[in-house]
This record gives structure tokens, sequence and C-alpha cells, in this order.
């Protein structure tokens, strides 16, 4: 294991630490733990923790990149919550994207803080030592959950999907609201040439939701399914010597690290996806591939 060796800026900058404390804040990202149906347990549980173990990563991130440094930590809290309270004061949104990312930078420097008070290293530089060594290590143990995650591919029309919501960028896709009749049309002549404007856009997305399902097939007719049919359909697609950009858009479609799925209630929330899928329907994209989680209880193997 390599040693991590505390550096002494020559100037302290607290500007550069709250760019990425607040860029932390905008990556980790607010979850959808609020947009469940509260009758849904297993969901709720599920996206609980999934917050936590995503916060505390975050965390580990701020704790790395301000040096496990008690004083740079509360220091840069404090300026988070001052400048979005400006920001606020001056009118904005404080529900935007960019301003909640303040909300959170400042949750991950105060939950950084605590992990550093935690682990004996507010005053002692040796276990500092430690604790920069511990959360730049990738082998870290973790405590296993008490369910089974068993991830289902289901091919999904696109035009009997959810309409995105809340996409505040990028700016092509503010306000695209196709509805289910324009989106059936538009399955009828899809727009064939790739825009610029984004990289969502950028792909096409047909070609690529048909070549997964494909490939799909092929590893369920290996027998597998989940995670390992995922890692079959990339390892597929890298054979066929795909360019990498499909390939990369072939993987999103399959993994189960970030799954194009929405959460099992009434309100059809998207987990993640949601610029996915807003490009294929101004695609026309006839069909993709949605992933489903199912959680099962450890102990019992029933679902929850």
């Amino acid at each position: 294991m390599m040693t991590m060796t505390i550096q002494e800026p020559a100037i302290e900058d607290p500007q550069a630490d709250l760019r990425r404390v607040w860029g932390w804040g905008y990556n980790c990202g607010e979850g959808r733990l609020h947009e469940i149906d509260p009758d849904n347990t297993a969901a709720l549980h599920y996206e609980q923790q999934r917050r936590e173990r995503r916060m505390r990563m975050y965390a580990n991130l701020v704790i790395r990149d301000l040096d496990a440094d008690p004083d740079r930590l509360i220091r840069v809290a404090a300026l988070a919550r001052s400048d979005l309270a400006a920001k606020v004061a001056a009118g904005q949104d404080p529900n935007s994207d960019r301003n909640l990312a303040y909300a959170r930078g400042a949750q991950l420097a105060a939950l950084a803080r605590e992990l550093v008070r935690q682990a004996g290293a507010e005053h002692d530089l040796s276990a500092r030592e430690r604790l920069l060594e511990r959360v730049n290590d990738d082998d870290h143990d973790h405590d296993p959950p008490a369910w089974i995650e068993q991830w289902h591919h289901d091919i999904t029309p696109v035009a009997r999907l959810p309409l995105p919501r809340e996409l505040e960028r990028p700016p092509c896709m503010i306000g695209r609201r196709l509805r289910t009749l324009h989106r059936i049309v538009r399955q009828l002549a899809p727009r064939a040439v790739l825009r610029e404007c984004c990289s969502y856009h950028g792909q096409d997305w047909g070609y690529a939701s048909e070549t997964a399902i494909r490939l799909l097939g092929i590893a369920q007719g290996e027998g597998l399914e989940g995670e390992e049919a995922s890692d079959r359909v990339t390892e597929l697609a890298r054979a066929e010597q795909l360019s990498k950009g499909d390939i990369k858009a072939i993987r999103c479609l399959v993994s189960t690290s970030a799954p194009l799925m929405l959460h099992d209630d009434e309100r059809f929330i998207y987990a993640d996806g949601r610029h996915r899928i807003q490009a294929m329907i101004d695609q026309g994209v006839k069909r993709t591939i949605l992933l489903r989680l199912v959680l099962l209880d450890r102990a019992t193997g029933q679902p929850f």
C-alpha cells in the first residue's frame, strides 16, 4: 500500500476548497428518496442505504482532497452555507441543481469532519496519515447488506415510458415534452441525423438499443442473468469491434452501476437515465432495455 503523505499547502485557497466540495456535492446528487411511495418499504430501505453509502464515499473524497484537515473542513462547510445563503437572498432558486450542490457540499464537509474526529485524526498527524491511506484504499471492507440484489433486464417500448422530469441541463433537453401520440409518430419517422448539441443527442440510441437487445439475447441464451449478463453483453460488444461510443452506450443500457430504471411506484420516477430516455424520445427510438431490481432477503431468499 502506498503511503499518503500530508502536504502542507504553500498558500491556502478557501475558494479552491469550495470548488472541490461543490463539485463533489454536485456529483453526489440528491437521490430519489423523497419521490418513492412511502408504502414501498423495500424501495425506501434500499434507497436509504444507497444514499448513506454514497454520502460516505463522497465524504471520503472530500477528506482526500482537503488532506483530512479539520480546520479546512470546518471552514469550507461554513463557506458553502454562506454562499448558498447569499444566492438565495439574491433571488436564486435554492432547489436548483447548482445551489443544492452547495448544501450537499456542506453536508459532505461536515460528515468528513466527523469521520476525521472518529478516526482520532483531529490533532494526531499519524492518525491523519492512516486515515488518508484508508480512504485511498479501494479494498477496505464493508458490512454486507441484509439483502441480495437480483437484477432483471426488461425490453420496453420507449413510447410507453414516462416523460423525464426536472431536466435542467443540457439546454437542448429543457422543456422537451413529446406526448405519447407524437412519440409514436416520431418512431415512424425517426431522426437518423445525430446532433452535436450534447453527448446524449450525439449517440445513436436506436442502434445502441437494438444491438444491446440482440447481445442480451445471446447472453441470456448462455444462461446468464443480472450482472453476469451485463458483463457478457459488454464483452460481446467489444468482440464485434464496435466504436468506443457505441460500446459505452450499450454498456450503460445494461449495466447495474447506473441503471436505466423506474422506481416501482405509481408515479414512475426514474432512478437514473433521464437524459438517455429524453434523447431516445427525441430520436424516435422504438424500444430499449430497462433494469428492474428485486431485493431478496438474505436469510430466506424471498422478496422483501
